[in-house]
């Protein structure tokens, strides 16, 4: 579902040159995900967790596990009943691996230079940060970056 609302800014985001990846951690269910289109983007397997690793998004335990039941998760697993989003229970335990959302704008840094502009990791089942906070930090980056101006290290710069 989070997939769904993301991809409602793709168009924007490709407008300024950032597309849209998914990466998942099993490839159960992954032929159905990309037939409906959930993500308008590219997306990647990580079996082993290395990228969620390397990016030090948690996973709960057993006992996070009650998390489920708070009303933020259920009103996600409602939304996703209401909008027929079908869901993979088969392999739950990797459901225990939260996720993040990072956003590399190609000119969003300093002198137009590739950055990190974005960046949620997730603390439970249901935080998922708004498509439309994703979109203001692309386009206040790149603002930024337009307000310094280019960059010039050539020796006629410095010598102003």
């Amino acid at each position: 579902m989070w997939s769904e609302d993301l991809s409602t800014i793709a168009p924007d985001l490709k407008t300024v040159g950032v597309e849209l990846h998914g990466v998942g951690t099993s490839r159960k269910g992954l032929d159905e995900f990309q037939s409906v289109q959930f993500l308008k983007g590219k997306l990647y397997v990580d079996e082993d967790g290395a990228a969620y690793t390397a990016l030090n998004f948690k996973e709960l335990g057993l006992l996070d596990g009650f998390g489920l039941l708070s009303p933020a998760a259920h009103k996600a697993y409602m939304e996703a009943r209401h909008r027929r989003v079908p869901g993979n229970f088969e392999e739950a335990e990797k459901g225990m691996q939260m996720g993040g959302t990072i956003v590399i704008s190609p000119k969003g840094g300093k002198g137009g230079q590739p950055a990190i502009v974005f960046m949620h990791s997730q603390t439970g089942y249901a935080d998922q940060p708004d498509p439309q906070d994703i979109l203001k930090a692309v386009q206040g980056a790149l603002n930024a970056n337009e307000d310094m101006g280019p960059e010039d290290d050539s020796e006629e710069a410095s010598s102003r």
